[in-house]
Formats: structure tokens, C-alpha cells, sequence
């Protein structure tokens, strides 16, 4: 009966750890999501609430920090939402990358607004891309971040993890959404497919 009490304990513990590893998961990809809404300029109310106890004052906070670049506004593709895909990138053929645009689904708190995920690999490095595009036509919409789990992903390319990415775009009632990876190299982007 002495026994029973610390493996109960240490079971215990076993069972908190893994989900705290969960719990940080799904902050850190709130986090990443909101990150995303932000720069496109899609007001993604679901996200914003598990960040902020005021979300539609989010934008107004954000302005502070994009007039003085700080914040997600210091970061290397922070301007691209509004610009044009080939006056930063060069496409390459698609055999550059592996990937797909899975969902693209309007967000109810902004009717241009998406929140999109899919998944891609930069087959020179075998690694998740440094970031997913999104354009209409050639103006940038949006972007994701990679490294989300894709277990799936996985079993058809095992020596990469964390391909799988979510993020937001703007989109007109009559544009066409493209995905585009940037690949390792940086000044490359390669289109994924879409449905």
C-alpha cells in the first residue's frame, strides 16, 4: 500500500508535465495566430480574446507599436502585407516546394478576413519553410508562420517535423487567394496548392 502512493504521484506529475507542453503549444500558436491577424489586418475576434480582455482595441494598440517599429513590427516580414509578391521575391517552379493550402475559412468578426492553414517543406533544406505568403493577384494579403504539427505531414516526410503553418489574409469578394512559400533561401518564393 506504501507503494501505491508514489507511483499515483509520479503519475501525476507525468500527466501534468505533458499537458502543460500542451498548454504552451497552443500559446505559443495563439500567439502566432494573433501575430498574423495583426499584420494582415484581419480583426480575428476568437484570437484576440484569448490575449487580450479589450480585442477590438488591438489595432489601435498595434499602430502605436508599428509607428515606432517595435514589437512584431521590427520583424523582417512584417511590411510585406500590401506589397507586391514579385518586387521581394522570385518565384520558382513548384517542384521547390511540397505543399497545400488545406483551408481558407472567412472569419465571422471580418468578412474579408481568413484564417487559413496548410502545410509545406522546403525540399532543398527538407525543413518547414521561413514563412507563407498570401496574395491576391500580386499584392501580399497575409501570412503564416510554420511549425505547427502535422502528424499527417510526417508520415509522408519523416525526417521533417512541424510543417504544418496557420495564419490570416485579406481577400476581396472577387480575388483568388494564392499560397506562396518563402523558402530557406530567402529571396524565393514557391506557389503550394489549393483547392
Amino acid at each position: 500500500q506504501t507503494c501505491a502512493l508514489p507511483i499515483f504521484m509520479a503519475s501525476s506529475v507525468i500527466v501534468s508535465q505533458s499537458k502543460f507542453w500542451d498548454l504552451r503549444d497552443d500559446w505559443r500558436n495563439t500567439k502566432k495566430q494573433a501575430a498574423t491577424a495583426i499584420l494582415a489586418g484581419v480583426y480575428d475576434e476568437d484570437i484576440f480574446w484569448r490575449l487580450h480582455p479589450h480585442p477590438w482595441n488591438i489595432f489601435q494598440k498595434a499602430q502605436v507599436l508599428e509607428q515606432d517599429s517595435l514589437g512584431i513590427y521590427s520583424l523582417w516580414f512584417s511590411a510585406f502585407p500590401g506589397k507586391t509578391l514579385s518586387k521581394i521575391f522570385t518565384l520558382v517552379n513548384s517542384d521547390r516546394c511540397a505543399g497545400y493550402l488545406d483551408t481558407a475559412r472567412e472569419i465571422s468578426s471580418d468578412r474579408s478576413g481568413y484564417r487559413t492553414s496548410g502545410w509545406a517543406i522546403d525540399q532543398a533544406s527538407k525543413k518547414p519553410p521561413r514563412l507563407v505568403l498570401f496574395a491576391a493577384g500580386e499584392t501580399i494579403t497575409g501570412l503564416a508562420f510554420p511549425g505547427a504539427s502535422r502528424p499527417d505531414v510526417e508520415r509522408l516526410f519523416p525526417t521533417v517535423s512541424y510543417a504544418g503553418w496557420r495564419g490570416h489574409a485579406k481577400l476581396g469578394a472577387d480575388e483568388t487567394l494564392h499560397a506562396y512559400a518563402v523558402l530557406r533561401s530567402e529571396e524565393h518564393t514557391s506557389e503550394l496548392q489549393s483547392p
